[in-house]
């Protein structure tokens, strides 16, 4: 089933409930920040929301609370060691979705150690096939624990050095 920009819904939906600590949101939009307030306000948990565009940041800058905090920056590309003011939180959780797509999987990478969960929306979309050149198969060796969400499409990537998330065999191979 294609759920488009939504198809990482019922993961992250899931990440958040199976996690205790801060959630990291990189890039925002529509199928991701407006649930993920409601869920870190009912839990009284923090989130912080980053992106490089800020006319999407703009889209929902009107959810900034004591626990919703939002960061404009020009370029979400993390060197291991060198970490940005909006890592100074502990989270147990990042979702990734920002501009431009090449370098995710490096963000990925510098937060395997850092974070329980990584959740990666878009993946299998590199060309020929898809739009994005993310390149995920190239770090997946890197964790210890990969899963494709396959329910939906465009399939998401969950990648852990803690725990497998734990998909059913139906949510794997569908």
């Amino acid at each position: 089933m294609d759920l488009g920009y939504l198809s990482h819904f019922p993961v992250l939906a899931g990440a958040v409930a199976k996690t205790k600590k801060g959630i990291l949101e990189l890039g925002c939009g529509w199928g991701s920040t407006p649930m993920l307030h409601a869920m870190a306000k009912v839990m009284e948990r923090p989130l912080m929301t980053v992106d490089t565009n800020p006319e999407w940041l703009d889209k929902f800058r009107g959810l900034e609370s004591d626990l919703h905090k939002f960061e404009l920056v020009g370029n979400i590309d993390v060197e291991e060691g060198e970490w940005p003011g909006w890592m100074d939180w502990e989270y147990d959780l990042a979702f990734i979705d920002f501009a431009p797509g090449e370098t995710r999987k490096d963000v990925a990478l510098s937060l395997k150690d850092k974070v329980k969960f990584i959740i990666l929306h878009d993946a299998l979309c590199d060309p020929p096939l898809g739009g994005g050149n993310y390149q995920y198969e190239t770090i997946i060796p890197k964790f210890k624990y990969s899963e494709f969400y396959r329910l939906t499409r465009p399939v998401t990537l969950i990648l852990s050095n803690e725990e497998p998330f734990g998909l059913d065999e139906k949510e794997k191979n569908a």
